[in-house]
C-alpha cells in the first residue's frame, strides 16, 4: 500500500493574508495528482502544509490517515524536489543523491544499492562521478529526483520542479517523471502553474484559485466539461458567448447569441428565458453553408495548424483551428461557423458575473 494524503478544513493565514482557506482534499494511494493555478492561488501553501514546512492555521492534514500535526518534515518519510535545484556544489552527482541516506545513517552498502538504483531509474548512473556545475539543468533536476527517490520514500512531493528548464527539456522530464513515479507505485503530489503539464502527467488535477479549490477532476473531463467558466478559460483556450435560452427538451438547449442566432448544445436542466454563456474549443469549430455569420480579422500560424480569427455578427469573437496545409482565409472574408453541439458547454450566468458562470449537472 502507498501513503493516501488528505486536508481536512484546511486554512492557512499569514496575518491579514489567508494564502488557503477551507481546504478539503484527498489523494488515494498510488495516485498521481496536480494542484494548478495562477500565482498566488495558494498552491505551493498546499503542498508546504503537506510536507510539514508549515503548520496550518486551522484544520487537519494527514497522511496514510494519521494526523501529523507538530511531526517534523524529516519524519514524514516523503520525497521533496523543489524548484530550485538544491543540489550541493562540492559534491558530486553519486554523494549528493547519498546524503539523505548517510543523514539517517544507512550502512553503506545499503547506501550505494539505493543510489545506484535511484541514479539507475532517471539514466544518470554513469554521471554519479560528475559534479552538478558539469551538467546541464534538466540533469540536474533528474538528480535532485533520484535523491527523492533513493530515500524510499512512497510520497513524493513536487514543487514546480520543471519551471526553470527550457521548454524542450521541460517536455521531455515531465514525461520522465511520470513513467517513473508510476513504475514505483509512488503517490505523487505535484505543483505547477503550467497548464500542460498537468494535462499531460496528472490522473487528476486540482485547479486552485484565491486559496480555494476551484474544481477537480481527470484532465480529459476538466477539459472537454469543465464545471465552470474559469476552468474553461485556464485549461486550454475557448471561445465564450453569450445569450438566452429560447428552447429546450431532454438532451439539449438552443440559446439566442446577442443577434438572435441560434446555437444548440447538448444540455440539460436550463430554463426558457435563463441567461446563459457558452464555450466551444477552437477545434470544435467548423465552417459550413449556413451558420453563425462571421468576419474574419486574422490569421496565425502555429506551426501544425493555422488559427482564425473572427468576429461574428453577434459582436463575439470566434476562434477555430484548420491544418497547416489548408487553404488560409483572406482578413476580410465572410464565412459562416457552427459549432459541435456535443462539446459546446452551457454554463448558468449567475448574477456575480461570467468568471462565476457554473455548468449545471
Amino acid at each position: 500500500m502507498m501513503p493516501s494524503v488528505e486536508l481536512r478544513d484546511v486554512t492557512m493565514r499569514f496575518g491579514n493574508v489567508v494564502a488557503v482557506h477551507d481546504l478539503n482534499l484527498r489523494v488515494d494511494d498510488g495516485e498521481y495528482i496536480t494542484i494548478l493555478g495562477p500565482s498566488g492561488c495558494g498552491k505551493t501553501t498546499s503542498i508546504k502544509l503537506i510536507s510539514g514546512l508549515w503548520a496550518p492555521t486551522e484544520g487537519l492534514v494527514l497522511i496514510d490517515g494519521k494526523d501529523v500535526d507538530g511531526v517534523p518534515i524529516e519524519e514524514r518519510d516523503i520525497g521533496y524536489v523543489f524548484q530550485n535545484i538544491a543540489l550541493f556544489p562540492h559534491m558530486t552527482v553519486g554523494e549528493n543523491v547519498a546524503y539523505g541516506l548517510r543523514v539517517r545513517n544507512f550502512s553503506g552498502d545499503d547506501i550505494q544499492e539505493r543510489r545506484d538504483e535511484a541514479l539507475r531509474l532517471v539514466n544518470m548512473l554513469q554521471r554519479k562521478g560528475m559534479r552538478p556545475s558539469e551538467l546541464a539543468g534538466g540533469d540536474k533536476q533528474k538528480v535532485a529526483l533520484a535523491r527523492a527517490l533513493a530515500s524510499g520514500s512512497k510520497l513524493l512531493l513536487l514543487d514546480e520542479p520543471l519551471s526553470a528548464l527550457d521548454s524542450r527539456v521541460r517536455v521531455d522530464l515531465r514525461y520522465e517523471i511520470r513513467r517513473i513515479v508510476k513504475r514505483l507505485g509512488l503517490t505523487v503530489v505535484h505543483v505547477t502553474h503550467d497548464q500542460e503539464e498537468a494535462m499531460s502527467v496528472s490522473d487528476r488535477i486540482v485547479l486552485m484559485r484565491d486559496g480555494t479549490v476551484v474544481e477537480v477532476d481527470t484532465p480529459e473531463e476538466m477539459y472537454r466539461n469543465p464545471k465552470r467558466i474559469f476552468t474553461a478559460n485556464f485549461i486550454g483556450e475557448t471561445n465564450l458567448m453569450e445569450g438566452r435560452v429560447v428552447d429546450t427538451d431532454t438532451k439539449t438547449v438552443t440559446v439566442a447569441l446577442r443577434n438572435g442566432t441560434k446555437v444548440r448544445a447538448m444540455a440539460k436542466g436550463f430554463n426558457i428565458g435563463g441567461a446563459v454563456v457558452i464555450s466551444v474549443r477552437p477545434e470544435y469549430v467548423y465552417t459550413a453553408s449556413m451558420g453563425l455569420a462571421a468576419t474574419v480579422v486574422g490569421v496565425t500560424f502555429m506551426g501544425t495548424y493555422q488559427r482564425v480569427q473572427t468576429l461574428t455578427d453577434s459582436d463575439d469573437e470566434v476562434a477555430f483551428d484548420i491544418s497547416a496545409s489548408s487553404i488560409v482565409p483572406s482578413v476580410g472574408e465572410r464565412l459562416r461557423l457552427v459549432f459541435n453541439k456535443k462539446r459546446t458547454v452551457v454554463y448558468r450566468m449567475p448574477s456575480r458575473g461570467i468568471e462565476e458562470a457554473i455548468r449545471l449537472e
